[in-house]
């Protein structure tokens, strides 16, 4: 098991058992402290999707809401991708965010709406493709697992 972050008390100060409560509960959804090399580049092009406007595909699509952003970064910052490859991220004409991964004959496309709503499509190239609505991040990260073939 992983040991909590120690911080020294650098002014004497006695910290509450509320303070240790709380840093606890801060640092119990952390998955890793590693990230992949590619996540602060993915990061970037995704607060970039804020400065398309509306039309930016020259067929109605709409910007990218501040909701599906914020929901694609919790995501990304929720899951174990430290094998995975760094995704195509692309807008979607909704408003949306679009994660795509092809690992090998496998694809896995991930959709953030701008309600933050998650859907998914996994395919194996030259067979049936598999939709499905994430209800939860251990839905997403099973499909990435799948990817992995985990």
């Amino acid at each position: 098991m992983a040991q909590a972050l120690q911080f020294p008390n650098l002014f004497g100060l006695e910290r509450s058992r509320q303070d240790q409560d709380s840093n606890r509960r801060q640092w119990s959804g952390v998955k890793s402290l590693q990230s992949p090399a590619w996540l602060k580049e993915t990061y970037d092009r995704i607060s970039a999707l804020k400065t398309l406007e509306e039309n930016w595909d020259s067929y109605g699509g709409l910007p990218v809401a501040e909701g599906a952003i914020s929901t694609t970064r919790v995501v990304l910052s929720n899951l174990d991708i430290e094998d995975m490859p760094k995704p195509h991220v692309a807008p979607l004409p909704d408003g949306g965010i679009g994660l795509h991964w092809r690992l090998g004959d496998r694809d896995v496309e991930i959709e953030v709406e701008s309600n933050g709503a998650i859907h998914f499509l996994r395919t194996t190239l030259g067979h049936d493709s598999t939709p499905g609505d994430a209800r939860s991040l251990k839905d997403v990260q099973d499909v990435l697992d799948w990817a992995l073939g985990k």
